[in-house]
């Protein structure tokens, strides 16, 4: 059997059960429906991001929207006010803008000069520092404003990246991600310490499948940018050709 088929059945198993998974702990822990309906719909969404179809922006605007109401209710105020705020139309945007330049399923990838990805890696830190320090200062805001604050700074920054189609994005994401799971994590065994319940356990799953979904994203994107940079590097070739025998 082909790798590629091997690769989606895994992919097609794993969202099968991370499906199950959410749909059956969300109902055990009586877990309220707008909790529910975006992680669930949250998985096709990072499912079809993993293979870097244009498409998965479009419905990951809808799933922002929901998300929001979700982060909101838990005091989650950073991660409520980027998700409907910002992420809901930059992913209206990045499908306009993937569409506009369109390289199979996906768009043309590119990168930053390397004074522009430091530039970068140092704002992202300084806001990252601020925005954990408005954070603790809320009233209301959850137990993990680091974490919080990792997902608040670097939201951000990937949304806009990804719609500019840059290579520095799938780093910031896979950083991002693993920090929510760590985030997640320690919510849902705080609240089980409680004796409160593992109803956002559902929000934990979710965010290992995007995780998984993520270092997928990262191996697609690397292969799509290689395969443009081949393809420009035979076009520069050929002219040069063509210019010679001209000549």
């Amino acid at each position: 059997m082909e790798k590629g088929k091997i690769k989606n059945i895994i992919d097609y198993i794993l969202l099968g059960v991370a499906f199950v998974a959410i749909l059956v702990l969300g109902i055990i822990e009586k877990q309220d429906v707008i909790k529910i309906i975006p992680a669930l719909f949250g998985l096709i969404v990072y499912m079809l991001a993993s293979k870097a179809f244009r498409i998965a922006y479009l419905f990951g605007a809808i799933n922002s929207a929901i998300y929001s109401v979700g982060y909101f209710m838990m005091g989650l105020y950073g991660n409520a006010f980027v998700n409907l705020c910002l992420y809901v139309p930059i992913q209206i945007f990045t499908f306009i803008q993937w569409s506009k330049q369109k390289y199979k399923q996906a768009t043309v990838f590119k990168k930053l000069p390397v004074k522009f990805e430091l530039l970068l890696f140092a704002g992202a830190t300084v806001a990252w520092g601020l925005c954990w320090f408005i954070l603790t200062l809320i009233p209301g805001s959850s137990s993990v404003p680091a974490f919080d604050a990792i997902g608040t700074v670097l939201g951000p920054i990937t949304a806009v990246t990804t719609m500019f189609a840059l290579m520095e994005t799938i780093g910031y994401e896979l950083i991002a991600t693993g920090s929510n799971v760590i985030m997640w994590l320690i919510l849902v065994i705080s609240s089980a310490l409680r004796g409160e319940g593992i109803a956002d356990i559902t929000y934990l799953i979710t965010t290992c499948f995007t995780l998984y979904c993520q270092i997928c994203k990262t191996f697609t994107w690397i292969k799509l940018y290689k395969e443009q940079k081949n393809n420009t590097d035979q076009v520069i070739d050929t002219a040069i050709e063509s210019d010679e025998e001209t000549a």
